[in-house]
């Protein structure tokens, strides 16, 4: 029966420490405890801040014989227009050209459906 003061007793104190509150360090200043399943500090892996390469995504093709027009990332473009640092260079009814310095990128339309129109 004595055990049942001194249980409580470590409970009330431990109160703080399970709900995730900070706990007075010796010093006397709060300080939070550590997560036990973190790995240490110099074990993770540093964030590195990677330079992200422009993704162009044809959305949309409309080649007439007066007009070509292709919608990348939103944007309608023509021959000739720039979009992320690269030049259309060229449209075609499932793909465009891009050229990107000395660099040429297909981009291809996810799901071609090319609808010809009968005049």
């Amino acid at each position: 029966m004595a055990r049942w003061p001194a249980v409580m007793l470590i409970l009330l104190l431990s109160a703080p420490t399970l709900a995730g509150e900070p706990v007075a360090s010796p010093q006397g200043g709060p300080e939070a405890l550590p997560d036990p399943m973190q790995p240490p500090a110099r074990a993770r892996p540093a964030k590195r801040a990677r330079a992200s390469a422009p993704s162009w995504r044809l959305q949309s093709v409309l080649v007439s014989p007066g007009r070509r027009v292709a919608v990348i990332n939103g944007r309608a473009l023509a021959v000739g227009e720039r979009i992320h640092g690269a030049r259309l260079v060229a449209i075609h009814p499932g793909h465009v050209v891009l050229q990107q310095g000395s660099r040429r990128i297909v981009v291809r339309l996810a799901m071609p459906k090319v609808k010809k129109v009968d005049r």
